[in-house]
């Protein structure tokens, strides 16, 4: 049955992606705090590092029935194409680390996110604009439905912002963002 929910996950992340969602609330595993940013700070202003307080992503204890992931790397260089892998593997990282601390009776999580999603190079660094949707199994099996965050990466910085599913990702909400990594 696993194989097939996964088959199921990915077929309708990839039929729903952009089209459907639900905002995330408090009770969302997958929810971040918010960040502390200077009372200066706007969407469209430039994100200073040395105002900013950073939050550190969400790491897992392996389970022994479910083994979190690492995040990956910042990229050596960084473009358009690696930016949008690193942020492809960070948010399954993130994802999937929040549904393990969420769901430790879980003996099965899976979360199925774009290899390729768009990206938009601005003059605060690229943003990746990404769908998501997980599962998770415990006594019971639940999917939710698709998710949508945008991600601001560029040499030093790592902010995510959870979205509606029709907000842009471009202007980049810095207000509403979490930032995990921001170095000058």
């Amino acid at each position: 049955m696993v194989p097939r929910r996964r088959l199921l996950l990915s077929l309708a992340t990839l039929f729903t992606a952009g089209c459907t969602g639900q905002q995330s609330t408090a009770s969302d595993p997958t929810a971040a705090p918010r960040t502390t940013l200077a009372s200066t700070d706007t969407p469209s202003s430039a994100l200073d590092c040395a105002t900013t307080t950073t939050v550190d992503p969400p790491r897992a204890v392996d389970t022994g029935d479910v083994s979190p992931p690492s995040y990956p790397p910042f990229p050596d260089s960084l473009d358009a194409t690696s930016a949008g892998s690193f942020v492809s593997g960070y948010e399954t990282a993130y994802v999937l680390n929040s549904l393990v601390i969420d769901s430790p009776d879980a003996t099965y999580v899976d979360v199925a996110v774009s290899d390729s999603p768009p990206v938009t190079e601005t003059e605060r660094g690229y943003v990746v604009d990404l769908d998501y949707s997980y599962a998770v199994e415990a006594e019971t099996a639940a999917d939710y439905p698709p998710r949508h965050v945008a991600y601001l990466v560029r040499e030093g910085v790592v902010a995510r912002a959870e979205l509606d599913p029709n907000d842009p990702a471009d202007p980049f909400p810095l207000a509403a963002a979490t930032v995990f990594r921001c170095e000058s």
